[in-house]
């Protein structure tokens, strides 16, 4: 956890200074998660019996995601265990984010408005993650609503998370001119990406009440990789590029 926790220790006057970088743990937990994507992987592919031509998703949406890798045994039994660590690890990046913004609000860096949002916005993205957690316990055979509605929700989540963070390191990170016209391009993309998903995703749910899903097998496969680049894979870049450019959560404890 070298990248997250750090501590300092001064032993003549009894004191620890431990330093916690929220772009840290964002770093491990996404870590975490390509994990869990790898040991389902393995799993699903060489342990299941699952159809990749004749599932509900196929069926539903004309196309395997990466729900595939989680929805059979044995990465029902397993997986399970390894989205806690995940979970504690994204749970504590929102916490540790919502404690230096409520140290600046302290300090009255921020203002009220803003923490209030922020708040507002962690308090959600919490929820959602918790929701999540749904994915694992139902499968899109038992109850196709409980399964892909928390993965709605996770998208959800991770465009306010996406918002949040482009506002706070363009306040906070001294971004040169090319760094915040390529953040505000990473977000219009992503957000774009998160709309046409959840809209997609909705309309299956409601019964294609809006348009026919299997019509536009191509175009939602395409939005599919793109959401998984701009919410899964870039933001472990950007957790290394900005986890030295903004501050750190920095406690001493003195005995």
């Amino acid at each position: 956890m070298g990248l997250a926790i750090n501590k300092t220790v001064d032993y003549n006057k009894k004191h620890l200074v431990w330093s916690i970088n929220p772009e840290g743990l964002r770093f491990y937990a996404y870590l975490c998660f390509w994990v869990l994507v790898l040991i389902g992987s393995w799993l699903t592919v060489y342990h299941s019996d699952v159809k990749f031509d004749d599932n509900p998703l196929i069926h539903h949406f004309g196309y395997n995601n990466i729900c595939i890798l989680f929805d059979t045994y044995p990465a029902t039994y397993i997986l399970p265990t390894i989205w806690v660590s995940n979970f504690l690890l994204l749970v504590s990046y929102i916490i540790t984010s919502w404690l230096r913004i409520y140290q600046k609000y302290l300090l009255s860096s921020v203002s009220k408005r803003s923490f209030i949002l922020f708040s507002i916005s962690s308090t959600i993205e919490f929820t959602c993650l918790c929701l999540f957690t749904t994915v694992f316990s139902i499968s899109p055979e038992e109850n196709l609503f409980f399964h892909i509605a928390p993965f709605t929700c996770l998208i959800f989540a991770l465009s306010l998370l996406s918002i949040k963070n482009y506002i706070y390191y363009r306040r906070v990170a001294n971004l040169s001119p090319n760094e915040i016209k390529l953040g505000l391009i990473y977000l219009v993309v992503h957000l774009f990406a998160s709309i046409v998903k959840a809209i997609s995703q909705i309309n299956v749910l409601a019964g294609d009440i809006f348009y026919s899903t299997l019509s536009y097998i191509t175009f939602h496969q395409f939005i599919d990789r793109i959401w998984m680049l701009t919410a899964a894979v870039i933001p472990i870049y950007l957790s290394i590029k900005f986890r030295n450019r903004v501050p750190s959560l920095v406690y001493r404890v003195q005995y």
